[in-house]
């Protein structure tokens, strides 16, 4: 694969349709992450509204969607910046 070397925007990409078995671990690596590394965390929460661990205003972005088209275009939204963007993938 390419490397970024060093620069620009790393990004964690979560689509969930659950509840995370265990908060606070999630919680302990979403601080973790944050704090550590330049990596963004976004999340879209499937067919759960915002209540879900991740769902952490200042820190991750969070999604909800409640149908396909609501899921494809926050992916849509979420990888916009990427290089190799290429929307027909979510057709």
């Amino acid at each position: 694969g390419r490397s970024q070397l060093g620069y620009g925007e790393y990004a964690i990409v979560v689509v969930t349709d659950g509840i995370a078995n265990d908060e606070a671990r999630l919680g302990q690596w979403v601080r973790h992450i944050l704090e550590n590394s330049p990596i963004n965390i976004y999340t879209i929460g499937f067919c759960i509204g915002d209540r879900h661990s991740l769902n952490q205003p200042g820190k991750t972005v969070y999604r909800s969607a409640d149908n396909p088209d609501e899921l494809r275009q926050g992916l849509k939204e979420v990888l916009a910046e990427s290089e190799t963007f290429d929307d027909s993938d979510f057709n």
